[in-house]
């Protein structure tokens, strides 16, 4: 596990009031997941399976105005349904490939943040009746292997062609499920040396669904928000005792926030102190993006 900063002991994020940022609209629309990757005469069933969903990815571009550094912040919501992983790898990748060529029509690779509610674990430990886990054995979900890893192993059982025949992918059959060129690292695997132990907490279910994506050696993590009910420390997919179901009195919503302060690094690797600029990534309760950029504390 990495050497934890003192910082991390945060238990709310940094005010920004005096923070230096601006959002303008989202013009033209997000594109539709589905969109990014299908083309008008793919009718092959899975094709059809996926155009029948309207997930979308936020995509916007902040200038550091202090040291005129941009970085692409994005935010996203895959499908919900268990039972069907493959229409998310496919979203996944779609959302990978919408950042990047985001990032490149405004003049080249940039750093970059994704967060969201990806609905797909990091790990399963035990069988259920959407998958058969062998005892000992951890599955790792498709979407979380593609973020991670780069790609979608096709003995990951999530991977499209483990779930559909050559015709019902169709042309897709041949699509290599990756992040499109993009090397992610996990803000929470690089602040506690694990995802926590859930992000979603209901009367039948309890699992980490949310994560904050980083691209590799563009930040660093300063700082991180802590989790109710200790789930940064407790064991996958379990909750603490006692806590929740969510919602509850204290979380409006069944998702906790996820919060980290990051720092960007400057271009050649290099922070002056009292040159440094921080910023505040969270997955909001209502699944949505905050994105802060201002001067360290």
């Amino acid at each position: 596990m990495p050497s934890t900063p003192s910082s991390m002991t945060l238990r709310s994020l940094p005010p920004h009031a005096n923070a230096t940022w601006t959002c303008g609209p989202f013009s033209p629309p997000p594109p539709r997941l589905d969109a990014v990757v299908l083309e008008p005469g793919d009718t092959a069933p899975f094709a059809l399976r996926a155009r029948a969903l309207d997930e979308t990815v936020l995509v916007k571009r902040f200038l550091d105005l202090e040291t005129g550094r941009a970085f692409c912040a994005a935010v996203t919501h895959l499908y919900y349904h268990p039972r069907h992983p493959d229409l998310k790898v496919l979203q996944a990748h779609a959302a990978c490939a919408a950042v990047r060529a985001f990032a490149s029509a405004q003049g080249g690779p940039q750093p970059l943040l994704l967060a969201g509610d990806f609905n797909s674990l990091a790990e399963k430990r035990v069988s259920d009746e959407f998958d058969e886990v062998p005892e000992g054995c951890i599955k790792v979900s498709g979407v979380y292997e593609l973020l991670s890893q780069g790609r979608v192993a096709h003995s990951n059982s999530d991977h499209p062609a483990s779930r559909n025949s050559p015709a019902e992918l169709g042309r897709l059959r041949d699509v290599e499920w990756t992040s499109t060129g993009l090397s992610l690292e996990s803000a929470a695997v690089r602040a506690w040396g694990r995802e926590p132990s859930f992000t979603n907490h209901t009367p039948s279910f309890t699992g980490c669904l949310d994560y904050v994506w980083l691209s590799r050696g563009d930040w660093q993590v300063v700082g991180a928000m802590a989790m109710p009910g200790g789930s940064e420390g407790g064991e996958p997919n379990q909750a603490t005792p006692g806590y929740g179901p969510l919602p509850s009195a204290t979380e409006p919503s069944d998702h906790v926030a996820l919060g980290f302060c990051l720092r960007l690094v400057r271009a050649g690797g290099a922070n002056p102190e009292g040159q440094r600029k921080q910023v505040c990534m969270t997955t909001s309760t209502a699944d949505s993006l905050k994105c802060m950029a201002g001067l360290s504390i």
